[in-house]
């Protein structure tokens, strides 16, 4: 399996080297292309390589609000879950544990009105959510 993937890397390499002579001609250009040669080395070396403009990134995921995060994981959704997948989740998660549904035993109607709480807490903290960013 390594022959193939040398095979690979000297390959990569030679098509490399031909685009660069092709469309790089300039030294800032050259400086980004001895970069990339290096990153591919490092990483058919089997070491880690982060490029100074990955160390210097400032790119993250935006902040969640941790109330809406919760409230998407009390009904077991991703963040990027559409208003009607969360709407599809709150029916499905109320009638299996509406109060109504839970007959004869004290212990399971409490742990029900308890979780129903939260679901619908939930919910009306995702429809605000959704209703403030106009969707």
């Amino acid at each position: 399996m390594s022959d193939i993937f040398e095979r690979l890397s000297r390959i990569l390499r030679a098509e490399l080297n031909r685009f660069k002579s092709d469309f790089f001609e300039t030294d800032d250009s050259d400086a980004v292309f001895r970069e990339a040669m290096e990153e591919l080395d490092d990483f058919l070396a089997g070491r880690t390589y982060r490029t100074e403009r990955q160390k210097n990134s400032t790119f993250h995921k935006p902040s969640i609000d941790p109330e809406i995060q919760k409230a998407f994981d009390v009904l077991g959704l991703s963040y990027d879950s559409s208003f009607p997948m969360v709407k599809k989740a709150y029916r499905e998660a109320m009638r299996r544990f509406h109060p109504d549904r839970i007959q004869g035993d004290e212990e399971a109607l409490k742990k029900a009105t308890e979780e129903a709480k939260k679901i619908n807490h939930a919910y009306s903290v995702l429809k605000d959510f959704f209703t403030a960013k106009g969707l």
